[in-house]
């Protein structure tokens, strides 16, 4: 069955004269003729996007994706206030640490460094790792 489907000005346009003439004449009576015809037209018009719908889509995503963008943007400088903050106290308090004469003193200094690598470290990975699943859920 070939039913003419044009794409003018924006607007879908589906003939229906065209489908009906060959619903009736495969045998189709008059009222599923016209209930067929309604419903297809319908179905179509639903179903198919026209380039003003395609042309919005892309907008709505490309402001989504720019919205996003400002707001990891804007988290990764407040963690890296955080962070440098954090920095800045764990140098004060080892500056206060006061073990003359102690070997252990390198040793304790060595280990809060570590530590504190490791949770730089796992909050960077978390926020790439949350950044990147948020593009992905965005950007398909």
């Amino acid at each position: 069955m070939c039913v003419n489907l044009r794409v003018m000005q924006q607007q879908l346009i589906f003939d229906r004269y065209a489908f009906a003439q060959k619903l009736k004449t495969s045998g189709f009576n008059e009222a599923q003729t016209e209930g067929l015809t309604s419903a297809f037209d319908g179905a179509v018009r639903d179903a198919v996007a026209t380039r003003q719908d395609v042309h919005n889509a892309r907008v709505e995503a490309k402001a989504d994706t720019s919205a996003l963008r400002a707001e990891m943007k804007e988290e990764f400088a407040n963690v890296r206030a955080e962070m440098k903050e954090e920095f800045a106290n764990v140098r004060a308090e080892l500056a206060r640490i006061e073990v003359k004469g102690d070997a252990n003193h390198a040793e304790i200094k060595l280990y809060i460094y570590r530590g504190l690598l490791i949770g730089v470290l796992s909050i960077i990975g978390s926020m790439f790792g949350t950044a990147m699943l948020v593009a992905r859920l965005f950007i398909k």
